[in-house]
């Protein structure tokens, strides 16, 4: 088996981090079995991939790594399984605190993951049980009929509001365009009229830089006539990992169980987009006179990190002692019921196939639309036909001296988006032959790292410059040195710009993975699904990228492939619900 898991490795079908970690368990233990080696690189492979856990009762016996140079590879029995890890010092029950947790249940952590969702379920239990808010209902009712002046306004937005702030934990879930924001608005709104906290002790935040700054965008665009001006128009927002005071180079936070942070109210949207281990140091880190208010799709794509967390808490507040804190916007303001985007992403997060290929067959309507590609050519000529006049059209603006906002402007009409970074259909390749086509049309130079109307994508956080992780920027001639610089959009509608060399690292964004893109909006999506298939290829992921078009999305692949992504979920296999029953 050693030599099965190198040779996987060999071929990139393994990571770094799981090939190395599973030699290490067999340094550990001098007398580590094969069974135990494999099953501490698929438990890191498993976490390298988003999941907490390996459930040994669906691989075992199965075929694993694929074939590889004509051989195949089978998982060990689920009996020698066991018997090999109970065997071992280095697999253990959870109070153990070995490298490996063993479940009862034949479910295999990493022990770093098992503590977490632990201290997440007992954070969870522990604010589920504190007493609500007293308030006076005549009072909120007072307020709430100048801010929804009709009683059938916005019901599912007054309910959560009205729960928001009365409970220490609010879960806000909903689809896109269900107004998430705006609720926090009325919410924000309710907290000023009654007088139950100042705007300094409350916090706007979210996992990356660019979802806070949108969050940020989004609260000042619907509230100037509901919050009025002053202190409440300043609340900043701010990423999760500044929130907690993330130190760099280190794993620690200076917020945490042991200091909890300075707020009354915490507002943290998509938090979907949160990972275990923020979602568990955040909740650890609130005073017990908090009010936690979480908004997110359940439905979306979650944390590049391991862990579906928000996905795992709605679906345990259906059930006590969660149900009482769960509100889910159901009222579409962006897609209407006739919307053909809306039911197309309902059918995917439904595994409805047949009405998934009755819209695509449905020439009648243009809103979702499918192009099939069975090799990289053709590839290239769709990307010819299908976007390179717009991308060309962003050059000639480029040269033109186009105003920023005219840029983002052209920016948020249409964004081609990959599943995967290599391979055929891969991020890395759209962007090269997107590259490669400009230049055969003369629009951009050949050796010049930089050039005008060239999209840049931030790919690392800079907290000196201002700058996060998936933050989208445009270069542009500087109108008053003639030099390109790279120009940024700031929370309050102004811009920025930053010299070139300046810049942390970063790629061109003429594509961008589906989970680099959650928290945007464009006109027209493009999705390009690679011809084989994806370990990180689920139905959240491809509802994820429907929902983030506005008037058209187009999917290029083969409907087969498609369908049978209806079928595929990220679905962690998490024990939150368990822990909060028992």
């Amino acid at each position: 088996m050693m030599k099965q898991i190198d040779m996987a490795w060999n071929q990139g079908l393994l990571s770094d981090i799981a090939f190395h970690f599973g030699a290490l368990m067999s340094r550990l233990e001098p007398n580590a079995t094969q069974e135990l080696v494999l099953a501490a690189t698929l438990v890191t492979e498993n976490s390298v991939l988003g999941k907490t856990c390996l459930d040994l009762n669906q691989v075992a016996d199965t075929l694993i790594f694929g074939e590889i140079k004509n051989v195949s590879f089978m998982a060990p029995s689920i009996n020698d399984w066991l018997v090999a890890l109970q065997q071992s010092s280095l697999v253990g029950p959870y109070e153990m605190e070995r490298p490996l947790v063993l479940e009862d249940d034949n479910r295999l952590y990493l022990y770093r993951y098992r503590d977490l969702e632990k201290r997440l379920a007992a954070s969870i239990k522990n604010r589920c049980e504190m007493e609500d808010f007293l308030i006076d209902i005549n009072q909120i009712n007072h307020v709430l009929s100048q801010i929804f002046p009709h009683n059938d306004d916005d019901p599912e937005q007054r309910e959560a509001a009205i729960q928001a702030i009365r409970k220490p934990l609010t879960i806000i879930t909903g689809r896109p365009g269900t107004g998430k924001t705006s609720t926090a608005v009325y919410i924000l709104a309710l907290l000023k009229a009654l007088d139950l906290v100042e705007p300094g002790r409350i916090a706007l935040s979210a996992p990356t830089g660019k979802a806070a700054m949108r969050l940020r965008e989004s609260v000042r665009g619907v509230s100037s006539n509901i919050l009025g001006e002053g202190d409440w128009m300043s609340i900043e927002a701010m990423t999760l990992h500044r929130l907690l005071g993330h130190q760099r180079n280190s794993a620690r936070s200076f917020y945490g169980s042991h200091r909890q942070v300075p707020y009354d109210v915490v507002v943290i949207d998509e938090a979907s987009m949160g990972s275990l281990s923020l979602i568990t140091h955040l909740f650890e880190s609130l005073m017990p006179t908090c009010r936690l208010i979480l908004l997110g799709d359940h439905n979306q794509l979650s944390s590049v990190g391991a862990g579906t967390v928000f996905k795992d808490i709605c679906d345990t507040a259906r059930f006590k002692p969660l149900s009482d804190s769960l509100i889910e916007l159901e009222k579409s303001w962006r897609f209407s019921k006739a919307s053909h985007i809306g039911r197309f992403a309902t059918a995917v997060t439904n595994s409805d196939a047949k009405t998934v290929l009755q819209i695509l067959a449905d020439h009648t309507q243009s809103e979702v639309t499918f192009r099939e590609y069975k090799s990289a050519e053709e590839l290239e000529k769709l990307i010819e036909q299908r976007c390179l006049n717009s991308f060309s059209d962003r050059i000639d603006m480029a040269i033109r001296c186009a105003s920023p906002p005219e840029m983002f402007e052209a920016f948020s009409e249409i964004q081609l988006l990959g599943v995967q970074r290599r391979g055929i259909g891969g991020v890395d390749s759209l962007n090269q032959i997107v590259t490669k086509q400009l230049f055969l049309r003369g629009l951009i130079p050949k050796d010049k790292s930089f050039y005008p109307g060239q999209p840049i994508l931030i790919t690392q956080n800079n907290y000196d410059l201002g700058l996060f992780n998936g933050d989208i920027g445009v270069v542009l001639k500087d109108a008053n040195s003639g030099f390109l610089k790279t120009i940024f959009p700031r929370t309050d509608t102004s811009w920025f710009p930053i010299k070139n060399e300046l810049l942390p690292p970063y790629e061109q964004m003429y594509a961008m993975t589906v989970h680099k893109s959650q928290g945007s909006e464009f006109a027209r999506v493009i999705i390009v699904l690679p011809l084989a298939s994806s370990p990180v290829l689920s139905r959240e992921l491809l509802y994820t990228a429907i929902t983030r078009a506005t008037r058209h999305v187009e999917i290029w692949g083969s409907k087969p492939h498609l369908c049978s992504v209806t079928d595929l979920d990220s679905i962690d296999q998490s024990h939150y619900q368990n822990h909060l029953f028992n």
